[in-house]
């Protein structure tokens, strides 16, 4: 995976931001004039929900309001209070101009 998908570039994690966020070059996909970028961040979950406007429930992505907010957050709660380590992830596609 780590050769199909070189990274270009990185934010280390660190305690005051609390997330990693790393970009990479993904193939073309049949057709595309050249190669995509990918954005993968990772972290403490409300640091990636305050930088998220939808969520994917079961392969749907839906708009994220108040009440899908809520419901994550008392979620990740719950199962930290479980002892359980919770991490948040956000894959987004990343055009050349955002990676530049």
């Amino acid at each position: 995976m780590r050769q199909k998908s070189p990274k270009v570039t990185e934010i280390p994690f660190n305690s005051t931001n609390k997330y990693q966020l790393s970009i990479h070059t993904v193939e073309a996909e049949e057709g595309s004039p050249g190669p995509s970028h990918l954005l993968v961040m990772k972290g403490a979950p409300e640091r990636i929900l305050d930088r998220c406007s939808t969520i994917m429930l079961h392969g749907q992505e839906m708009a994220l309001d108040t009440e899908l907010r809520e419901a994550f957050q008392n979620a990740y709660l719950e199962l930290g209070g479980l002892g359980e380590r919770v991490l948040g992830e956000y894959p987004h596609p990343a055009s050349q101009e955002t990676v530049l």
